[in-house]
């Protein structure tokens, strides 16, 4: 069974593929750092994809 990416919010898959990342080369990141960073990159509609807590977005997807 195939599936597609494009029913995932991009930006919010990419801050949980990074936050994985770190865990995965014991280099963790922490989610506030992406979640700043990822703030600081996208425009205010593209960071709404993230919903009213970013963290929990990151940490549980």
């Amino acid at each position: 069974m195939f599936h597609s990416f494009k029913q995932f919010p991009r930006y919010v898959t990419g801050g949980c593929c990074l936050f994985l990342a770190g865990k995965v080369e014991e280099t963790p990141k922490k989610c506030k750092d992406i979640i700043k960073t990822a703030r600081s990159l996208l425009n205010d509609i593209q960071f709404a994809q993230f919903g009213n807590d970013p963290k929990v977005r990151v940490c549980v997807n």
